[in-house]
């Protein structure tokens, strides 16, 4: 089930989709974001790092998919009715990102994003701020600076080795 495509929209700089990953809530900007989907059948790659889960076949196209609660130190994913894959379009192709459960479309004003000096890490350099609306905070990432190099080179060759 394909929940939407975001790049037919017009998109304004300051929306995020908001997503659960554990009990943690994030968002990421939605100008890289090509389709969510439910998480299908995966195909494991052996001898691959732990965050990368594996493969999906989407329409002809090999994306490899990676567990961001992994990634993030948060555990595991348990792969439920609500667990999605979202298809980040980059550089690279292609890359499947498996989350908890989405949840909706926001609009956050550039007030209404504080940046915590304890963030300011290089070791957080994915982190562009904590959103708040109402009484919800929302860690917003820059899902393509959470890779490093060896990340980005390790997704890229299930990539672009199997299509």
């Amino acid at each position: 089930m394909t929940y939407g495509f975001f790049n037919d929209k017009k998109i304004e700089q300051n929306q995020y989709l908001t997503f659960r990953l554990n009990t943690q809530l994030f968002c990421i900007g939605i100008d890289s974001i090509r389709e969510i989907n439910q998480l299908v059948e995966v195909v494991t790659i052996p001898n691959t790092p732990e965050f990368i889960i594996g493969v999906i076949n989407l329409r002809g196209k090999i994306i490899p998919v990676v567990d961001l609660r992994v990634k993030f130190g948060l555990g595991i994913l348990q792969i439920t009715k609500e667990t999605c894959v979202i298809i980040i379009e980059c550089s690279l192709g292609f890359i499947g990102i498996a989350i908890d459960a989405v949840h909706d479309v926001i609009t956050l004003e550039n007030n209404q994003i504080k940046m915590p000096e304890v963030i300011e890490s290089n070791k957080l350099n994915y982190i562009k701020g904590l959103g708040k609306v109402d009484s919800k905070i929302f860690i917003i990432i820059d899902i393509l600076n959470s890779f490093s190099k060896e990340d980005f080179f390790n997704v890229q060759n299930i990539s672009f080795s199997h299509t």
